[in-house]
């Protein structure tokens, strides 16, 4: 049910009366009514607390909140976007002339015990203390009391002060959104810097309050869904409103997912599961009455939330899990009428099949193809390729291939072992950075003159992306050498074109790059000096040496071993592998891993894609497809 100071407050934005034709959208908050709520707060202080509060109290805060909601009620007739015409420029400075006693009037409502209230409703002070966030974020956006909107907002997620009612809900839908605590915090976190001053003052147990909350609206709008589809009758939330609801609580949820802490907290409460779910239920008995605007929206804010740098993969795979491809289904039905429809599509299924070398990923993926039958239009021109992204998580199951998976290769360079599928694994890790391991001690000894002078910024770098979430998971790294082993050993004309002698190898490129970012993967060549002047560029400090060994190695061998660098992509962080790739004997040339170390690029960007770059396709009976990470790479044509 709707609050009392709600619905009057309805009822008096209603009545209203502007001249729209006059001032278009935008009509600002009257001087006189600031000023009036000004001078009221500034004149009666804040009752003390553990004081019980008397008659005389009550009547301050009943006029407080009747004065905040009368900016409120002006405020909504206000354009919020355009924040000159929202406060003028006088009650802008006489609102930062009594700034302390606003800001403590607002905690106060926010703080205050509702047993302490008596007969008056905690709720309408909530709706009052959130109106005036909200009004005073728009009209200082950029300026000094940021820091003090940022420690309100702290109050304002705190336990019992988000209120989570279909009524509250229907009045954000009545174009209040100003009174929910989501459009506020959006509207706050919007910039980096209030961000960064944000994350720094959030306790863990702040932290779990807010994915607490988050995950309660969430409930709230999946138990309104089953309903509403049947009955429109007043007190259900429109399905539309139930979108828009949503991709509110997930913009908040991208704002705080740039902290490793509360994307963590997010995960765990399932609240990317939950979100699609709730988009999909909306919009499966609705879509012909749901405008494409509402929808493509809806799918963006879902799939942006990928954008955040900690946990990716892991957010991915709770976006499928939760139905991203049903929601891509709905999408498509949009492609007559829109022509961004099937390149936007495209480029999520791209997306997807580009991380399908991520374990969670394909494993989601995996999961949800075996529970859904999920077909495309027959008549789309795109249907096959489509068909052919999502079944990339079929292909090198590691539940039926034993021999799937390469062995990591020992990280000495001096190691003379050579290691297949059947052979002994690295089994010893730096004990310090885990970069790197050994197949014996023998080889750990050799190779610290070299890792010396490297491991202490491994180190750090392992602690800076384990607290990020941008660590590189071990089972994902497995999934990367089988990769790596296969194109080896199944597109050696493609990667090497003219192998066919060790003569032919002096015309060719001396190092490889595979650029597993792009759907088709893209190689190219290089010589050495073009490679050690280029790679310098983001090869990190700290790993120069390894890599010169590396290079220094492959020119040593020029007839028996090839430099191979692989670009994989990692949400919006680039993997790189460099590998040592062994010629194996027989008719047709054929190589294997020999030796291989990684690391990671925070940024994917650092990294372009070479012009002269060539696409692999599979090659096949039917048409050619493009070649994905974690693709089937036998021949069959």
């Amino acid at each position: 049910m709707t609050s009392p100071v709600c619905a009057r407050f309805q009822e008096s934005s209603q009545s209203l009366q502007v001249n729209r034709s006059e001032h278009g959208d935008s009509h600002p908050v009257p001087e006189a009514v600031i000023a009036r709520a000004i001078r009221f707060m500034t004149k009666n202080a804040v009752p003390r607390s553990g004081v019980s509060l008397g008659f005389f109290c009550l009547t301050n805060i009943r006029t407080v909140v009747q004065r905040l909601n009368s900016i409120a009620e002006h405020a909504s007739i206000s354009n919020p976007n355009i924040q000159a015409h929202f406060c003028s420029e006088a009650s802008a400075k006489h609102i930062l002339s009594a700034w302390r006693p606003l800001c403590s009037w607002i905690k106060f409502l926010l703080e205050v015990d509702p047993q302490e209230l008596h007969d008056f409703s905690k709720a309408d002070c909530l709706f009052a203390a959130t109106s005036s966030i909200n009004f005073l974020s728009v009209v200082f956006v950029d300026d000094q009391p940021r820091q003090a909107l940022i420690h309100l907002l702290g109050l304002l997620w705190k336990p019992g002060n988000v209120l989570h009612t279909v009524g509250h809900i229907n009045d954000v839908g009545f174009r209040q959104g100003f009174i929910c605590p989501f459009v506020t915090s959006v509207r706050i976190l919007r910039s980096a810097e209030a961000r960064d001053d944000f994350f720094r003052s959030t306790s863990s147990r702040m932290i779990e309050d807010i994915s607490r909350e988050v995950r309660s609206r969430l409930e709230l709008l999946e138990a309104s869904i089953f309903p509403l589809l049947h009955d429109h009758e007043a007190g259900q939330i429109h399905f539309k409103e139930v979108l828009r609801s949503l991709k509110t609580i997930i913009e908040l949820v991208n704002c705080l997912s740039h902290d490793a802490r509360h994307r963590s907290a997010m995960l765990e409460k399932n609240i990317f599961v939950i979100g699609v779910q709730i988009a999909v239920a909306a919009l499966e008995d609705n879509l012909s009455e749901t405008p494409f605007d509402l929808i493509h929206s809806t799918l963006r804010v879902l799939a942006d939330s990928t954008l955040p740098l900690p946990y990716q993969m892991e957010t991915l795979s709770q976006l499928i899990r939760g139905g991203l491809v049903h929601l891509l289904q709905f999408y498509l039905e949009y492609s007559d009428e829109e022509a961004t429809v099937l390149g936007y599509t495209e480029k999520i299924l791209t997306f997807i099949t580009a991380h399908t070398s991520n374990d969670s990923v394909s494993e989601a993926l995996h999961e949800f193809l075996d529970d859904n039958d999920v077909e495309f239009d027959s008549d789309l021109d795109y249907s096959v390729v489509f068909h052919w992204y999502l079944n990339q998580s079929y292909l090198a199951d590691e539940g039926k291939q034993a021999d799937t998976y390469l062995p990591p290769s020992c990280s000495s360079i001096q190691c003379s072992a050579h290691l297949t599928n059947a052979g002994s694994r690295a089994v010893i890790p730096c004990f310090s950075c885990k970069k790197v391991a050994y197949c014996s001690d023998v080889c750990a000894a050799e190779d610290w003159k070299l890792h010396e002078s490297e491991c202490e910024d491994s180190t750090a770098i392992t602690e800076t992306e384990m607290a990020g979430g941008r660590n590189l998971l071990p089972v994902s790294e497995e999934i990367f050498l089988w990769s790596i082993r296969n194109i080896a050993e199944n597109f050696t004309f493609e990667l090497f074109p003219g192998d066919t002698s060790p003569i032919s190898l002096t015309h060719n490129g001396e190092v490889t790059h595979c650029d597993m970012r792009c759907v088709p993967v893209l190689y190219d060549h290089s010589s050495f000096t073009s490679y050690v002047m280029n790679g310098a560029v983001y090869i990190p400090e700290h790993l120069r040496s390894r890599r010169s060994s590396y290079i220094l190695r492959a020119m040593q061998n020029r007839f028996h071993l090839r430099l191979v660098e692989f670009v994989f992509p990692y949400g919006t962080q680039v993997v790189i592998i460099i590998a040592l790739l062994s010629r194996r004997s027989g008719r047709l040339p054929r190589y294997s891993v020999l030796r291989s170390f990684t690391h990671i690029i925070p940024n994917s960007s650092a990294i372009a894609p070479s012009r002269s770059a060539k696409p692999i396709y599979l090659i096949s009976d039917g048409p050619l497809l493009p070649l994905a990470g974690r693709a089937s790479f036998v021949r069959t044509g």
